[in-house]
């Protein structure tokens, strides 16, 4: 059986396994396929696992076009359930002065989005005009004519190029008017105001969340993806984010750059620093609702709720005897070691 051939068309010129992951929409083949088509794929069959460059173009599309549909309904439906019945405005024309022709007349203008008109034979994918596709079929012949003179890359376009030299220079001509912070690109300057205005434009399509960029969105794809492209070189524990690893790997250097102010103690992350900090502070944000009795970190809420459940999670190996708390087993099990001597 011919297995490079595309899964989905048959065309017997994949470009990419199914287990990839698309650089757009940051998640693999598998997953959009079956977001698209409800088609769930098995990984481990014989079948191929192979796609091509048109049935890419044309997911990608219906992916975005899908979770557009999916956000514009959450944004209506949160938009007239603000609504209360006693606000809504009665629009029915019955026994009203008001005709037909002047009805047609005032009404709005509807401004329609240009048609993509012009579709790329290779990918599939639409473009604006017949400009946007030249540039776009660079893409696929890997010519980027335009050269950066501080190092090696190269772009298609010259004002991608000019973007690119501000990483160089340092320059940042955009600024917000809100707080005066500087950005090298506009487009980083939008995402930004999302932080003062709340505009969430990104929507989870699986459950719904929102969020202000579409890097965030990405990471946040692979909880439902379980997706962990991190690895750690020395225990292989996988994570979903880089800087979740950075974090780890603290753990196997000793790494401790985070120091309390008061007793210089250090610490792997500012989470653990912030409940320390506490300690120092007095505030014991979680309580007990049997003996009000308050604690630091909600895990030594959890470990002193077992004293009034009367539960002994903890049990000695060599005996019968459990307890309640880690430290009363650590204890214990100090008796078998000098009895062993």
């Amino acid at each position: 059986m011919n297995t490079n051939i595309c899964r989905l068309c048959l065309n017997e010129k994949p470009e990419d396994n199914l287990q990839s992951k698309n650089e757009i929409l940051g998640v693999n083949y598998y997953f959009i396929v079956e977001f698209c088509t409800n088609l769930k794929i098995d990984k481990d069959s014989d079948l191929p696992d192979k796609i091509c460059n048109k049935c890419i173009g044309l997911l990608v599309n219906y992916y975005n076009y899908k979770a557009d549909i999916l956000n514009n309904d959450k944004k209506i439906k949160q938009k007239y359930n603000d609504v209360k019945n006693e606000d809504l405005v009665d629009i029915s024309f019955e026994n009203s002065e008001i005709n037909d022709t002047e009805i047609i007349e005032n009404k709005p203008k509807i401004q329609h989005r240009k048609q993509n008109k012009y579709q790329c034979e290779t990918c599939g994918k639409f473009l604006v005009n017949k400009t946007n596709l030249t540039y776009h079929m660079h893409i696929h012949k890997d010519h980027r004519p335009h050269s950066c003179k501080y190092c090696e890359k190269t772009f298609l376009r010259q004002e991608h190029l000019q973007k690119h030299i501000r990483c160089h220079t340092g320059a940042k001509p955009y600024k917000c008017e809100i707080c005066n912070k500087h950005f090298s690109q506009n487009s980083t300057l939008k995402v930004h105001m999302r932080t003062h205005n709340g505009d969430k434009p990104h929507m989870c399509a699986i459950c719904g969340k929102s969020f202000s960029q579409a890097t965030t969105l990405n990471y946040h794809m692979r909880i439902h993806t379980g997706e962990t492209p991190f690895k750690c070189n020395i225990c292989e524990k996988g994570f979903a984010h880089m800087g979740n690893l950075n974090t780890h790997m603290r753990f196997h250097t000793n790494e401790r750059p985070h120091e309390c102010e008061i007793c210089h103690q250090k610490f792997f992350t500012t989470s653990h620093l912030k409940v320390h900090l506490k300690q120092h502070s007095g505030i014991k944000s979680y309580q007990c609702t049997i003996c009000e009795k308050g604690f630091v970190r909600n895990g030594d809420l959890k470990a002193h709720m077992v004293i009034h459940s009367g539960e002994k999670p903890f049990g000695c190996e060599n005996c019968s005897k459990r307890y309640s708390q880690r430290s009363h087993l650590n204890r214990h099990m100090k008796s078998h070691v000098k009895t062993a001597r």
